[in-house]
């Protein structure tokens, strides 16, 4: 009786021993696994949040910059700027009038940044004059300045004013036509989309 007593305990005791070894096998392998996960979850998401621009001399300038609160009589308006270069970016901008009409409009250009400023002229077709804007970066806003000549924006509409910089991540994108069209800024089958444009052709060649 003995004897089968002592026997008995060596089986368990064995057996407790397989299921330690199993236990920590499995604890090692999910150990395992969990961080080769979280190391390939890493590098995409760098990849994902990072191509590089980070390192240029413009980045300083990018991100989102607007005005007003979107529901304001005296307008509102939004200003995104992605780094293209050490020496250009390119900026989408969105403005609105506010009520009672809600007039709008909307610019893509590229910029050539020089003492912390760029200007912008374009003569458009349809228009007596060109449209002449000069951007100022002051810290954490951004003035724009238009002369007085008309954009083709709709009707008593203006980029003019400070913006404030809202983030200082920059965007890969923006959207058109009341946020039905997203368009990438580092995609030249989207800037074709915007051809009809004339000042950014030179953007898609």
């Amino acid at each position: 009786m003995h004897l089968l007593s002592n026997a008995t305990l060596f089986s368990r005791v064995q057996e407790e021993s397989k299921n330690s070894i199993f236990e920590r096998n499995t604890v090692m392998k999910i150990i395992i696994i969990s961080t080769i996960y979280l190391l390939v979850s890493f590098n995409l998401t760098a990849q994902e949040s990072s191509d590089g621009r980070e390192n240029l001399l413009t980045e300083k300038y990018a991100g989102y910059y607007s005005y007003g609160k979107g529901t304001e009589e005296s307008g509102f308006g939004s200003i995104i700027i992605y780094p293209e270069t050490d020496s250009t970016i390119l900026l989408y901008l969105n403005v609105n009038r506010g009520g009672p009409s809600y007039n709008s409009g909307s610019l893509f250009i590229r910029l050539e940044i020089q003492n912390e400023s760029a200007i912008f002229y374009n003569k458009v077709d349809t228009l007596e004059d060109g449209c002449g804007l000069t951007f100022h970066f002051l810290s954490d806003r951004l003035s724009v300045e238009q002369d007085d000549f008309e954009c083709g924006f709709g009707h008593a509409v203006s980029p003019a004013g400070t913006y404030q910089r809202d983030s200082g991540d920059y965007k890969d994108h923006f959207f058109t036509g009341g946020e039905e069209r997203k368009v990438y800024f580092n995609k030249k089958e989207d800037l074709l989309f915007l051809d009809r444009n004339d000042h950014i052709k030179d953007l898609i060649d």
